[in-house]
């Protein structure tokens, strides 16, 4: 009983980090859209570089996404020992 607990916990914990990180990918996809149309216009941008400026900011929001995984394992480390004391 407790394996299938165990096995459940885990589906949920998993589904919950793939769906924030889904939320928070398009949530950054959304914001470069729409000030995409502000930049290009602003510089006057090529469909080439609209695309360099795009590629750019997702792999900046990549970058950011596992920067942020490695906090969190800090983060969580240090609470785990702070609740020890």
């Amino acid at each position: 009983m407790k394996d299938t607990h165990t096995q459940s916990t885990k589906a949920i914990k998993y589904s919950l980090i793939a769906a924030f990180g889904g939320f928070v990918f398009g949530l950054d996809a959304a914001n470069i859209s729409g000030a995409l149309r502000y930049v290009s216009s602003q510089f006057e941008l090529t469909s080439l570089q609209t695309g360099n400026v795009v590629g750019c900011a997702i792999v900046g929001v990549i970058i950011a996404l596992f920067l942020l995984v490695l906090y969190a394992k800090d983060l969580v480390v240090k609470r785990y020992l702070l609740a020890l004391l």
